[in-house]
């Protein structure tokens, strides 16, 4: 490669270098200010749904057990978005690539993968206790162990990919 072409790489990496320490606080701050709103909505559709199951009304068609499986839902939910709070805030101190990231993305599939283990446990126990002939009713909460268990290997795999980028930005420290 010429010297020519080596400064042009060199001018643009700064730049990016430059931009994106720039931008990982804003970025981070975003992320937060989504987690939060994500919260919020969570935990305004299940009051939703807890106060509709009080009174008698649309929601409750819900059973004592769909309240009790919402309210795990609710907790282990908010359990994940604590650990990406901490991502959040790793980006935001410029250590996106950090051990803490990862241990915060294997625990976040953990958490998911429990989930979906307990709602495939209550769609399991639905099957046999209920006697819903709506074949609509009977599949629903094996979809939601489907989607917890997805976003599970889809955080398992983030935890994957911020390990390797990981050990590649140590060994880029360890030559320089």
């Amino acid at each position: 490669m010429s010297v020519l072409g080596r400064k042009k790489r060199a001018f643009f990496y700064l730049i990016s270098e430059r931009k994106l320490h720039m931008d990982q606080s804003k970025i981070a701050k975003q992320l937060k200010a989504i987690t939060l709103v994500i919260a919020l909505v969570g935990l305004t559709i299940y009051t939703f749904i807890l106060v509709s199951f009080i009174k008698g009304g649309e929601g409750s068609t819900l059973t004592a057990s769909g309240i009790v499986i919402f309210s795990i839902t609710l907790i282990m939910c908010c359990l994940v978005l604590y650990q990406f709070w901490k991502v959040c805030t790793q980006i935001g101190c410029e250590n996106s690539f950090s051990y803490e990231n990862v241990r915060a993305f294997v625990a976040m599939s953990t958490i998911l993968k429990i989930l979906a283990g307990i709602w495939a446990g209550y769609a399991i126990a639905r099957l046999f206790v209920t006697d819903s002939t709506s074949l609509y009713e009977s599949l629903k909460p094996f979809a939601f162990a489907a989607v917890w268990g997805i976003i599970s290997a889809l955080a398992g795999a983030l935890a994957k990919l911020i390990e390797k980028a990981r050990q590649i930005r140590e060994e880029n420290d360890l030559t320089i």
